[in-house]
């Protein structure tokens, strides 16, 4: 070894034992052997004679500096708080849209893959300093360079680092950064979570009616225009309640009969909404309705001794009916009698209506067949005005109202042609210019209030009790739930009735196809009808609602973001304080460099008896009995 070399100079510790003659194998793969003390290079290379280029000198200056895992460090510092400010931003806020579909997944998931390598880069090249730092005294033994240099290259050697030295040198906190920067990817995948919430995206409104004046024209009687403008829009959805077969509680089916308030296709929430509504109620009268009178006198105009009579004790009736051939009565609906059992008591009705359904069975044996009068069934409905209060909400462009209550209590205004529904703690309030011509509101105000011109409640009664003022026939001479009439109403009723095996009484409830009705006749009354009367029009009042979608959101959970800031915190300590403890020793600045590492090992190549040595066993074995030094040397 040349004593001559002016920047390091090792020596071997080999605790006074017998230099050993160690050889090198040569090209041809002979091996020659030396005295330690004998051989002598025949040229020595000298940093006087060696003159790097300028990329080496940059190289080594700037490894000498760290300056390569200053900006490591730098750019993994750089990078979590890029995720950190990403996530700040985004916090609580709707997934962010970025151009090629980038999600904010795939930026985090990037810098934090960023972050630890660049992390991996400064804390491997401190663990490869300190390695030198263990061998540059003297009081460790070769061996060490296998252990504190395979820490630097992956988890294992980190572990089999800390279970040699027990933790107890400061290299082990290197190997821990290495170690648990294995979880550093999926703790920062666990910071996000996504979900769904609804976000405003606009505003939509549901109508309500205060006064309704359908019909009437300015002066306050039927316009001549009523007939055909008014009837148009109640058959619509008259005719769609009657043939209206859904299920009313549900608010898919229920949406045929209601209104359809604009909106994107988002969700909305309405606030409560007040308005004129047209309700219903029926009762069953079966019970109530006596068996059938059998009339057996002699002949006579419209009936015979074959004939038969259901009659409520309302007098409600189905009048006197011969069983015959297309004359048997199945289906008789009156809507000029008061009710029997619903109590109507300061309502404001739009149409009373009761039917009967008779009972009977028919002996086909005798020529004609003679028919026999049966107890039959009977309801009793009612249509009348109410101010309904509705939780109204649009969820997927089908609106559902909640009812909270509703008030039917009607009085006649005095002096003016209206009725009035006045609801308590009702919070309406519509302004009318002319408001005196409906009662005595003074201010233009009317306030809690909501009226029905007395003209235009007369208009709709009619039309609907003529609608329902039926009665039809049997096919053939009897065929129980088979109808024969044009009228399209009575074969409707008809249809919601049933029997029971041979019992000839039917059952009977149409209460579905009275609610439907109500509900159609509610929806038009809360839409513009487009009569001479302005009122028709400007007596809607819009109910507000924000329509929200349903949209992604980022959530952070901020706890999993404390081992990549704790990481970069402990590699920061661990590189630098590696830094100033490896200048202030003098030690070269080789890291885990190779070609240091072989130039190490040329070195004490002549020091170490490795004839034959192969495996790696013997090389660590033997490893353990040299205990290298560096010395260092100041250039002058």
């Amino acid at each position: 070894m040349d004593p001559s070399w002016p920047y390091n100079n090792y020596q071997l510790a080999t605790e006074n034992k017998p230099q050993p003659t160690v050889g090198v194998r040569d090209g041809d793969g002979l091996l020659n052997q030396y005295s330690p003390y004998q051989y002598q290079q025949p040229y020595v290379d000298t940093p006087e004679s060696i003159k790097p280029g300028k990329k080496d000198r940059f190289l080594q200056w700037a490894g000498d500096l760290w300056l390569f895992e200053a900006l490591a460090s730098i750019i993994s510092l750089i990078s979590l708080a890029g995720i950190v400010i990403t996530l700040v931003l985004h916090a609580d806020r709707p997934l962010p849209r970025w151009p090629f579909s980038i999600t904010i997944n795939a930026l985090v998931s990037t810098l934090a893959t960023i972050s630890r390598s660049s992390l991996l880069v400064s804390v491997t090249a401190a663990l490869g300093q300190r390695t030198w730092a263990r061998l540059s005294k003297g009081q460790n033994p070769l061996s060490d360079l296998e252990t504190y240099g395979g820490a630097g290259r992956g988890p294992w050697g980190s572990l089999v680092l800390l279970w040699s030295t027990k933790m107890g040198d400061f290299a082990s906190l290197g190997a821990v950064v290495i170690i648990l920067s294995l979880a550093m990817d999926p703790f920062i995948q666990q910071i996000t979570s996504f979900e769904s919430a609804p976000q405003p995206m606009g505003q939509s409104n549901v109508s309500a009616r205060i006064i309704f004046e359908t019909g009437v024209n300015p002066l306050g009687s039927i316009s001549p225009k009523a007939f055909s403008q008014t009837p148009a829009a109640f058959i619509s959805l008259l005719t769609q309640g009657l043939y209206f077969d859904g299920n009313l509680s549900d608010a898919f089916s229920r949406n045929a009969l209601q209104l359809h308030p604009t909106s994107s296709g988002g969700n909305v929430s309405f606030d409560t909404a007040e308005t004129l509504a047209v309700c219903s109620e029926c009762a069953n009268l079966t019970s109530y309705l006596p068996p059938p009178e059998h009339y057996d006198g002699p002949p006579k105009k419209g009936y015979s001794n074959n004939s038969w009579r259901w009659m409520l004790p309302n007098e409600v009736t189905t009048h006197w009916t011969m069983f015959g051939d297309r004359s048997t009565l199945v289906i008789a609906m009156n809507t000029s009698f008061n009710p029997m059992v619903l109590d109507n008591s300061g309502r404001l009705v739009i149409m009373n209506v009761s039917a009967i359904i008779p009972g009977w069975t028919i002996d086909n044996s005798k020529k004609p067949p003679v028919g026999t009068g049966h107890p039959g069934a009977a309801q009793e409905c009612s249509l009348y005005w109410c101010v309904n209060k509705y939780d109204s909400k649009m969820t997927g462009g089908v609106l559902t109202e909640t009812l909270n209550s509703s008030f039917s209590e009607a009085t006649k205004e005095p002096g003016v042609p209206f009725y009035s529904l006045k609801p308590p703690g009702s919070n309406a309030s519509f302004y009318k210019e002319n408001s005196q011509l409906y009662g005595d509101y003074p201010t233009g105000w009317i306030n809690g209030t909501f009226l029905i011109n007395t003209e235009s409640h007369k208009l709709i009664s009619n039309y609907v009790a003529g609608r329902l003022n039926v009665a039809a026939v049997s096919l053939n001479y009897y065929q129980q739930g088979a109808a024969l009439t044009d009228n399209d109403v009575a074969l409707r009723f008809y249809s919601k009735a049933s029997w029971e095996g041979d019992n000839p009484t039917p059952k009977f409830d149409m209460q579905g196809i009275i609610d439907a009705v109500a509900q159609g006749m509610t929806t038009v009354v809360r839409t513009a009808d487009g009569t001479a009367n302005s009122t028709a029009v400007d007596a809607i009042v819009p109910v507000p609602g924000i329509e929200t979608a349903l949209e992604v959101f980022v959530r952070v959970r901020w706890v999993w973001i404390i081992l990549p800031v704790v990481l970069q915190v402990a590699s920061i300590v661990f590189v630098w304080t590696t830094v100033a403890s490896s200048k202030s020793q003098g030690l070269p600045d080789w890291k885990s460099s190779p070609i240091a590492i072989l130039f190490f090992g040329m070195r004490l190549s002549n020091h170490v008896r490795h004839e034959g040595i192969e495996k790696w066993s013997e090389m660590v074995t033997l490893a353990k009995d040299y205990w290298p030094e560096i010395q260092m040397k100041r250039r002058r």
